[in-house]
């Protein structure tokens, strides 16, 4: 059951309040000023913010009203009661109900009122549907205001409510006034104060005491209940179990009434205190004798008490003076010893107790325990055999037998022959370099990827190379992981071993360090023998002129697993275009052909050249460069025919163009790009060398 602070719930505003609240607001969140000159949309645009605004300033308010305040399902059982004995149920009910509907009716009437601001023809107009929204919003607020005066009534009275455990050990103190009941309330409170109710219809005080380190509470009811209004009492009785009922009686009748007027209260009381214990105090017993028919009469209140199970105990306290310490402390061990012996201990075992608990029949068995039923426990199959540790000790002599010790130190076994002390050598030294042969095993079983550039470029650790032809040097890295055969560096980097070279360098992966430098990667990989450095970049004088690869060199005969290579071919810029052919034709054909991939690339210091770049295995680029080859000689030997024939713009037969031909008097747009299909029967100039001037 959730449990409300009440204490915490905002005061609700009545009637005006809402005035003086949601008017202020307005003006301060909202713009107050209209200039001379402003749109229509503006107009419209102020005055639908000033409605809006005051929809959400009522919405917010009347939502916090209906949030804050508990729902009658909600509430804690006993302040269910305390607060239906002073207020009806339906009636709060009901007042949350209109709150929420008024909500809602001031959402309709924003939402009705901005729509009509969307059609305002002018500032007068707007105005007025302002002031009749908000006017119609204030009248919704009017109309429940009565309801709004209930719960702000409501909320009053909560907020006076004193806090009650119904968990705690509770001491219930009841009787007429002047008995000293207050008197001992707070004697025996260790809190700060009594938190009581007053000016209520429920009036009650609480207050807390400690008893062998445990908190006691202890509720003292402040009005003096009337035969048929035990409502309060009632609802304290119904709700907290661990009580005990302390009925304090003045036996000397100095308080105002009898022993006989106080036993009446008693015997109004009487069924509220069923399955209760009880304890009646009778206190100013030295003020004068007590009449033997008092005592009597006091006995008898207590003789007819149901469901009180220890008769032995006394029921009856006689104090003869509360306002002494020695009175007060002698009632609150009493009522409190009296509590401590009415809880009740649930019986709570451990399951990990449970299976280690062992039956009384089964305390004394030799036998093991087992999962079988307790009918079955005792079975034949689980009797010992008499035998068993001579059994046992026979087959520890045959396992001894099976283990006899051998002599590997000095000793070599292989195949059930002896081998000499040369062999012996020959296995010490494979031994040594197995963890090496491991190595080049798993790199052979691996894929290498072997990246080969016909251009030349600067290795990344050239400064570590040794002159001596041992390779490059190795790091300590790279030592501790080839020396164990373990470690992340487990394979040669073949971008190190290549004309490339690696651009990771100490970051890579794999190893930069091998014994035996490039030659031994190459019998590992069949690399075959290092590519020599081919002169790049330079315009070849004996394979078709200009038009002809620029120093291409096709790759070394090397045999792969398979891997993948690229090679680049450096050609005249004007050449891309015809390599491309019209709508990629040309080299879709090559790489539908040969299974290379072909692409175009910048080159990187030439702007007049072009890079092809092949992809591909060994044989898929062989194939795919004598293509390459094949259409640049095709393109070569076109260039050396003469364009004639070209219609009105061509060329003589003498190679001279003809008169008021217009051919390569422009400069070829395309051909500054890199993109030109057409090579040498464009009609445009590839360059100032071939532009001419037109002839008129």
């Amino acid at each position: 059951m959730v449990q409300y602070d009440f204490k915490n719930i905002s005061a609700v505003p009545i009637g005006n309040e809402f005035v003086d609240l949601i008017l202020p607001r307005l003006h301060r969140q909202t713009p107050n000023v209209l200039r001379k000159g402003f749109n229509i949309n503006h107009l419209r645009q102020f005055y639908t913010r000033k409605v809006k605004e005051t929809e959400v300033s009522f919405c917010d308010k009347l939502s916090t009203i209906i949030e804050e305040f508990p729902g009658p399902d909600e509430i804690n059982p006993l302040y269910n009661d305390l607060l239906s004995l002073s207020f009806d149920r339906d009636h709060y009910k009901l007042a949350l109900g209109q709150v929420n509907t008024a909500r809602h009716k001031i959402i309709e009437i924003s939402i009705d009122y901005v729509t009509q601001l969307e059609f305002g023809e002018s500032l007068k107009q707007c105005k007025v549907l302002k002031t009749s929204a908000i006017g119609e919003m204030f009248s919704v607020i009017n109309e429940i205001t009565p309801s709004l005066a209930f719960l702000e009534q409501i909320r009053q009275h909560m907020v006076r409510l004193p806090w009650i455990d119904i968990n705690t050990p509770t001491l219930l103190v009841c009787g007429y006034p002047s008995v000293d009941k207050a008197c001992f309330m707070n004697r025996i409170n260790t809190g700060a104060s009594v938190d009581c109710t007053t000016k209520l219809s429920v009036n009650f005080a609480v207050g807390h005491t400690e008893y062998k380190d445990l908190r006691f509470q202890v509720i003292e009811i402040l009005d003096r209940p009337t035969f048929g209004d035990c409502n309060v009492i009632a609802a304290l009785t119904r709700h907290l179990r661990a009580a005990l009922i302390l009925f304090f009686m003045d036996a000397s009748g100095s308080c105002g009434y009898s022993v006989a007027h106080q036993a009446v209260l008693f015997y109004s009381l009487k069924s509220l205190f069923m399955n209760k214990p009880l304890v009646v105090v009778c206190d100013e017993t030295y003020l004068m004798q007590i009449p033997e028919q008092d005592w009597k009469l006091i006995e008898e209140m207590t003789s007819g008490m149901g469901g009180y199970e220890d008769k032995e105990e006394e029921t009856v306290l006689r104090i003869s003076n509360m306002r002494t310490e020695e009175g007060v402390m002698s009632v609150k061990n009493t009522a409190c010893e009296r509590l401590l012996d009415r809880r009740e201990r649930l019986s709570c075992i451990a399951e990990g107790l449970k299976n280690k608990y062992i039956l009384a029949c089964q305390e004394d068995d030799i036998i093991p325990q087992t999962d079988l039923d307790d009918d079955d426990h005792n079975v034949s199959d689980l009797l010992v055999d008499s035998n068993v540790l001579f059994k046992l000790k026979e087959l520890e002599d045959e396992e001894g037998i099976k283990k006899a010790p051998e002599d590997e130190e000095d000793d070599f076994v292989m195949a059930k022959e002896h081998v000499s002390e040369a062999h012996k050598d020959q296995l010490v030294a494979f031994r040594k370099i197995q963890p090496t042969l491991r190595f080049l095993i798993s790199a052979f079983e691996s894929d290498l990827y072997l990246i080969m550039d016909t251009r030349k470029r600067g290795r990344p650790e050239a400064g570590s190379f040794n002159s001596n032809g041992g390779g490059y040097k190795k790091s300590k890295q790279e030592m501790e992981s080839y020396s164990t055969g373990l470690g992340s560096k487990s394979k040669p980097c073949t971008k190190f071993f290549s004309t490339s070279g690696c651009p990771f360098g100490e970051n890579c992966h794999f190893l930069h360090y091998v014994p035996g430098g490039y030659n031994a990667v190459s019998q590992m990989t069949n690399m075959g023998p290092p590519m020599p450095q081919v002169s790049r970049n330079m315009q070849g004088s004996g394979n078709g002129g200009r038009f002809s690869g620029r120093g291409e060199s096709g790759p070394g005969h090397v045999s792969s697993f398979g891997a993948s290579a690229t090679a680049k071919i450096s050609v005249d810029a004007s050449l891309a275009g015809a390599i491309i052919g019209k709508g990629g034709v040309s080299s879709k054909q090559i790489c539908r052909q040969t299974g290379a991939k072909l692409s175009i690339q910048d080159h990187e210091r030439d702007p007049n050249l072009k890079n092809i770049e092949l992809e591909g295995t060994f044989e898929q680029i062989n194939e795919a460069s004598a293509m390459v080859r094949e259409l640049i000689g095709r393109l070569n030997s076109a260039a050396k025919k003469p364009p004639g024939g070209l219609g009105g713009g061509g060329m003589g037969s003498e190679g001279k163009p003809h008169p008021g031909s217009n051919f390569k008097t422009k400069i070829c747009e395309r051909y500054s790009k890199g993109n030109c299909t057409f090579g040498d029967r464009c009609h445009f100039a590839h360059g100032e060398a071939e532009l001419r001037r037109s002839i008129a």
